[in-house]
C-alpha cells in the first residue's frame, strides 16, 4: 500500500522560482504555487535542474550518452 505524502513545506512569503521547459526561472508567489507541486518541492534538488538547463541539448545528448556508456562498462564488470 502506497504510503500518503504529507506536506510539511513551510510557507514562506519569498518569491519562488519555478522551471518551465525552454524558459529561464519565473518567480511565482508561494500561494499560487499549487499545494501538490508545494509538498514534492521539498524533495527536489532544483540547483541540479537549473545546472542541466545551463547546458546546451547537444551537451545534454553528449552527456547522457556518457552515462550510458559508464553503466555499460559496470554492468559487464559485474559480470
Amino acid at each position: 500500500m502506497a504510503k500518503k505524502l504529507s506536506c510539511s513545506a513551510a510557507k514562506s512569503p519569498a518569491l519562488h522560482f519555478l522551471l518551465y521547459p525552454g524558459l529561464r526561472n519565473i518567480p511565482v508567489p508561494y500561494d499560487d504555487i499549487p499545494e501538490h507541486i508545494r509538498c514534492y518541492m521539498q524533495f527536489v534538488d532544483r540547483s541540479l535542474l537549473r545546472e542541466n538547463l545551463k547546458l546546451t541539448p547537444q551537451q545534454r545528448m553528449d552527456k547522457h550518452a556518457r552515462m550510458i556508456e559508464l553503466e555499460l562498462e559496470l554492468r559487464a564488470a559485474g559480470r
